[in-house]
This record gives structure tokens, C-alpha cells and sequence, in this order.
């Protein structure tokens, strides 16, 4: 019947914008205003190490050029700022929008200032830092940290490396859920009735070879990553030196089992442990 084909792809639809609000974990918190300045960093100061904590999809968003985070977003910046100790200089990103670029950037010590660049950007700016690097990221942030990662390893490997439920943008987007409704107008897909192409892996985007770059250079790479949310998850990667599946208990009806990874308390203390 027309209609209850016409119910799928609205029914779709729906829970495709509320799982974008849910991602969230909330509305986000504009209390903490920060100009974003439209001009590219080029170098970082000296210092002991560096902590890059990235944000993934809708982890912030951008108001009259003012920046809001969503809960869970600054849960993991207040933890990340509480490792960074005065010999510590931090990076947090964030994507406002659910495509690729542009990231928000901010660097800690510094002004409280964020700077737009792209990915590319980021691992050029990264790349001037001359001492250890450890990098953490969540959803799209898991995918800007693996390209970061790749930006610099012909100069300095990073010392750690974490993904934590890493997704890519360039394969989840709006119009692979759309895709998903209009394949389950014409039946289910075989490899599952929730799965989505590019929305249920590891990044596609990493060729076996290039992986195998980070396996080899980087001493630690943990991947984690949760399956409670169908429509909505990483995988495990063969390249990781250690692959975590999580669970979080108490996540709304497995709605924002993906947000909630990125504060999961076994993410941050294997991040916290490889800390030297």
C-alpha cells in the first residue's frame, strides 16, 4: 500500500532529525560565548605535549558567530582540561554542521578565541608542534583525528591515539539516510534491517595501507566503539592495536548510546593512562 510506504519514509525522516537533537545529549549551552576569529592558526607555542580532544557531528553549533556546546560535548572538555596541566597545551575541535568542514578550533593556553580551518588545516597546524602528541576523538572527531594522525606521521608520530566510536562524514550524511528509507521502501537490506551504508563501520575512507601507516608508527591506538545505537555506530578496526566495545547502561532507549561514547568512563581513563 502507498501509505505505508509514504509512513516508512516519514517515520525515517522523524527519527533522523530527533536522533540529530538527541545527539546532542540536550540543547546546547551558549552561556560560554566564544567570538570565532576567521583566521587560520599556522604555528603552536612550545611546550611539554599536546592534547588534541575533537568533537564529532553537532557537538557545538554556531550562533551570530558565537559558539554553544551540547552537555556531553563539555563534559569531555572540562575533562580534557582538567589532564592539561601548565606544561600542556590543548586543542579542542568541533563540527557545528553535519558536513565535513569547517572545524572550530580552539588552543588552550591561549586567548578564548576559536578559529575556523578545515581538516587539512588542523594537521598542518599540528604538525608544527615539536614534542608528544596524543589524540582523542569522537564520531567525526574520531575520523579528524585519524586524518591528523596521517598529517604528521612523517614528522612526528603521534604517541597515542584514541577513536572513539569514529564516523565518517564523507559516507554518513543526510543523504545516506535517506538512502537507508528509500531501500526499506523496496525491502529490507540483507546485511541487517537498520543498516546504513557509511553509518555502520569504522571510516571507509582509510585504505588497509594507509592504516597500517599508524598501526606500525604510533606505539598506541585503542579503538572504541558501541553497536547499541542500529542506525548509528563504528566497528572495529583490524589496524587498532585494541579494539573496546562499550556499553552505556543508562542511555535514553539506546537513543544517544553514540553522543554518550564520547564521555564513557572507560574511554577517558584509557585515554587518561597513556598520558606520560
Amino acid at each position: 500500500m502507498w501509505w505505508k510506504r509514504l509512513a516508512v519514509i516519514v517515520g525515517t525522516f522523524v527519527i533522523f532529525l530527533l536522533a540529530i537533537v538527541v545527539a546532542m545529549g540536550g540543547w546546547p549551552d551558549f552561556d560560554d560565548r566564544v567570538v570565532a576569529a576567521h583566521d587560520e592558526l599556522t604555528t603552536l607555542p612550545p611546550n611539554k605535549r599536546l592534547i588534541v580532544a575533537a568533537g564529532g557531528r553537532r557537538s557545538c553549533l554556531l550562533f551570530d558567530d558565537e559558539i554553544g556546546y551540547g552537555p556531553k560535548m563539555r563534559d569531555m572538555m572540562e575533562y580534557m582540561r582538567a589532564l592539561a596541566t601548565e606544561d600542556t597545551t590543548l586543542i579542542i575541535t568541533c563540527f557545528a554542521d553535519v558536513d565535513e568542514p569547517p572545524l572550530y578550533v580552539t588552543v588552550t593556553p591561549g586567548p578564548k578565541t576559536h578559529y575556523m580551518m578545515t581538516p587539512d588545516a588542523l594537521g598542518r597546524l599540528v604538525r608544527t608542534f615539536d614534542g608528544p602528541v596524543y589524540l582523542y576523538g569522537h564520531s567525526y572527531g574520531g575520523w579528524l583525528v585519524l586524518r591528523t594522525a596521517l598529517a604528521m606521521i612523517d614528522v612526528n608520530p603521534p604517541a597515542a591515539l584514541v577513536t572513539v566510536d569514529a564516523i565518517s562524514p564523507l559516507h554518513c550524511h543526510l543523504a545516506a539516510y535517506l538512502g537507508f528509507a528509500w531501500a526499506r521502501v523496496k525491502g529490507v537490506d540483507p546485511r541487517g534491517p537498520w543498516y546504513i551504508d557509511g553509518c555502520n563501520t569504522f571510516p571507509p575512507d582509510f585504505p588497509p595501507e594507509t592504516l597500517r601507516q599508524l598501526t606500525a608508527r604510533v606505539p598506541r591506538w585503542l579503538n572504541i566503539y558501541q553497536t547499541q545505537l542500529a542506525v548509528l555506530h563504528s566497528s572495529r578496526t583490524d589496524a587498532a592495536h585494541q579494539n573496546i566495545e562499550v556499553y552505556s547502561p543508562r542511555s535514553l532507549w539506546k537513543l544517544n548510546s553514540h553522543d554518550a561514547a564520547i564521555i564513557h568512563p572507560r574511554a577517558l581513563a584509557a585515554f587518561k593512562a597513556l598520558l606520560r
